[in-house]
């Protein structure tokens, strides 16, 4: 029976619980989510005290509360993605980093503390229903069942999700099974679908951390043997790193002049503008990315301590070469937004910039010995939240539809800004593109209004009412709902003028 503490702890989880349900379950994650989460952090702080008295747990918890707060002004997806997965890993971080104050975070904390509590909660589920039955608590222990009923309880329900999820895969697979089984269901009236499947994830994940308040448990995260094992074999990575380092180096003395190109000597190479950036950036970013991987290796401690000759040269080499690819890649979508405006690939690959660019600082202030090996990855987990506040005060589709609007050399293509994976965020700029098409007479029209009326209709069907209103509430889609209901008669009489417009536009003759 739980007594004491943890059953006050029981209560609040399932008012957290309740809370999700109203605000977020099958809804819009919104205001919802942090106020959640602020509701969570305090019921930590209050039953796991030693969370707040821990510098860096503390820090997580704060940062935590502060990204998930985006969520209720920004509408980009990835970045509400990732702002999400960043809120829960800041938050499982805080309670693993304060079981353990004096260990260094290490990359099989972030990748597997995450992982472990997700799979817990369907364990700590079973364990509070089984405490939430008196008559089993009561039974002696000789005449009880020999199987753990808690056990028992919360495999039943990971079985039940992974028929559900496997059921679900085998649909989408095969469609012979997929009649079959529809026939099934259709005598009981259920229902498997998408949706379905993910209120199951969301629950999952967000009693992943509610979880953590019924049984806490004290985690261990040592590094992964693998990378002492890969330090082992350091001198194959300092030969395939020299190899690499060379073929960079051929391909900077080779695009010396272009590297770090204008436009003026882009015209006399007859190099486009478009061509040098599209056929440049990704490619470089990506062998920056690639790089990462083997500079790490470099910068850890070989075994004994003992240098390899050679080793330091190579690294900084390396790294500067590095650093060069990114600044080459990073000139290039400067040149090319300078010329044709910001879009979301744009705008995103400057910030994986920002980040690859803050990871190889880590390690180059790591070579010159300023900072000891076991910080490494707190370093980097920390430019990561850094980069995540950055793009979210940076507001990636305000960028694009208001700040920097994309163009296609003769006029702004307003078509863009409206399309259907560019978040509400650029409501903004909308304005201007109806302004636009009430003059002119172009063809992309017809996409821009029939853009923003699927908008408004989307945006009407997701109008809730009462609690979940609350928790689906996002600034930017009010802002863009109220805008395009201004606007609604103006759309349609948009619609209208083009149409009859292009009519007049005589047909060419063949």
């Amino acid at each position: 029976m739980i007594k004491g503490k943890g059953k006050t702890r029981l209560v609040v989880v399932l008012l957290l619980t309740l809370f999700y349900i109203l605000f977020l379950l099958d809804n819009r994650w919104g205001l919802g989510l942090p106020i959640l989460n602020s509701l969570f952090v305090l019921s930590l702080l209050i039953f796991i005290p030693q969370v707040g008295e821990n510098k860096k747990s503390a820090f997580y918890l704060l940062a935590s509360v502060g990204l998930s707060i985006f969520l209720a002004f920004r509408s980009f997806e990835p970045g509400r993605f990732i702002t999400i997965v960043l809120v829960y890993l800041l938050n499982v971080l805080a309670i693993v980093r304060s079981r353990e104050p004096d260990e260094p975070l290490t990359i099989k904390t972030l990748i597997l503390a995450p992982i472990l509590y997700i799979v817990r909660a369907i364990v700590q589920i079973g364990h509070s229903w089984s405490d939430l039955v008196p008559a089993i608590n009561k039974i002696p222990a000789s005449k009880r069942c020999p199987i753990n009923i808690s056990q028992l309880l919360g495999g039943a329900l990971l079985g039940t999700i992974l028929v559900f999820l496997f059921t679900y895969l085998f649909i989408q697979a095969d469609p012979l099974f997929a009649r079959y089984f529809q026939n099934i269901l259709s005598n009981f009236k259920l229902e498997l679908s998408t949706r379905a499947l993910k209120r199951i994830i969301e629950s999952i994940f967000v009693f992943g951390l509610f979880s953590t308040l019924l049984r806490p448990q004290k985690d261990s995260f040592k590094e992964f043997s693998l990378i002492k094992e890969i330090g082992k074999h350091k001198v194959s990575v300092l030969v395939a790193t020299t190899a690499a380092s060379l073929i960079i180096a051929l391909f900077l003395l080779v695009q010396a002049q272009e590297l770090f190109a204008g436009k003026d000597l882009l015209e006399k190479m007859q190099i486009s503008l478009s061509e040098y950036t599209r056929k440049g950036f990704f490619e470089l970013i990506l062998v920056s990315f690639v790089s990462l991987p083997l500079v790490y290796v470099l910068v850890q401690k070989t075994e004994g301590g003992k240098k390899i000759f050679g080793e330091l040269g190579v690294a900084y080499l390396f790294i500067f070469e590095v650093l060069l690819l990114l600044g080459s890649a990073f000139r290039r979508v400067y040149l090319y937004q300078a010329e044709f405006g910001f879009t979301q690939a744009r705008v995103l690959g400057i910030f994986l910039s920002i980040w690859l660019l803050g990871v190889l600082l880590v390690f180059l202030a790591r070579l010159y010995g300023k900072i000891a090996q076991e910080k490494i990855a707190g370093l980097v987990f920390l430019n990561t939240v850094l980069v995540a506040f950055i793009m979210n005060f940076a507001n990636t589709d305000y960028l694009v539809g208001i700040v920097k609007k994309p163009n296609l050399g003769y006029k702004v293509d307003h078509a863009y800004v409206t399309r259907p994976d560019i978040s509400n965020d650029a409501w903004l700029g909308w304005e201007d593109a109806l302004d636009y098409y009430s003059t002119s007479c172009d063809g992309d029209g017809f996409d821009a209004i029939s853009n923003l009326e699927f908008r408004l209709s989307t945006l009407e069907k997701n109008q809730e009412k009462g609690l979940r209103k609350i928790g689906a509430w996002v600034s930017s889609d009010n802002k863009a709902y109220e805008f395009l209901k201004k606007n609604e008669d103006k759309l349609r009489s948009l619609r209208s003028r083009l149409e009859n417009c292009l009519q007049l536009v005589p047909s060419p003759v063949l």
